[in-house]
């Protein structure tokens, strides 16, 4: 039987496409299991079938297996100003060409040519994903969380003491073996 080779940019267990008068993504489930390729084409293709480097992360709307392998650029951008840790900090990652930072209307700076833009914690997963896979030199985001860390117990103090792990710190080695043992949890 022959294996497929899975090659997109990521893969999904629902086609989604968001429905705007009812503001909401609406997912269809593939058949007997198999995934929809960037989220709109059938493939048969099952998550068992794809390798190690396509880690399960949350991205629009629902979760989704992402590539790590091939990444050509990545950016970036901690929110400061909130009260809460990784939430609106985003990760842009682009597969084909150099990322750049651009001036938007309001005074503030955007990327516009990404392929994919990560949010949450998702970011600490894929970056020591990256680094592993793609071999990518993440060395100056990794010291950005750390930096966004500290300012985040600095800042707001208050909101450590809803956390569980109240002694948590961001060890980019920590999620470096995550990957390197395959230990991340496959959505399967």
């Amino acid at each position: 039987m022959h294996k497929p080779n899975p090659t997109a940019i990521y893969y999904s267990k629902n086609k989604t496409r968001y429905d705007y008068p009812s503001r909401s993504y609406i997912c269809r489930e593939g058949e007997n299991g198999t995934l929809w390729s960037m989220g709109t084409y059938p493939t048969k293709i099952r998550p068992k079938d794809l390798p190690d480097y396509y880690i399960y992360v949350y991205l629009y709307g629902g979760y989704k297996y992402l590539r790590a392998t091939h990444v050509k650029d990545m950016i970036y951008k901690p929110n400061m100003w909130v009260n809460h840790f990784l939430k609106d900090d985003v990760l842009y990652i682009s597969y084909n060409k150099p990322l750049e930072m651009v001036d938007t209307k309001w005074g503030g700076k955007t990327c516009e040519n990404y392929d994919i833009a990560l949010f949450g914690n998702d970011i600490l997963i894929f970056v020591a994903a990256a680094k592993y896979y793609s071999h990518y030199d993440t060395a100056e985001i990794e010291q950005a969380i750390k930096d966004k860390w500290e300012h985040f117990c600095k800042t707001h103090p208050e909101e450590l003491e809803h956390w569980a792990n109240k002694d948590w710190h961001y060890d980019p080695a920590e999620y470096d073996e995550k990957v390197r043992e395959n230990k991340l949890w496959r959505g399967t």
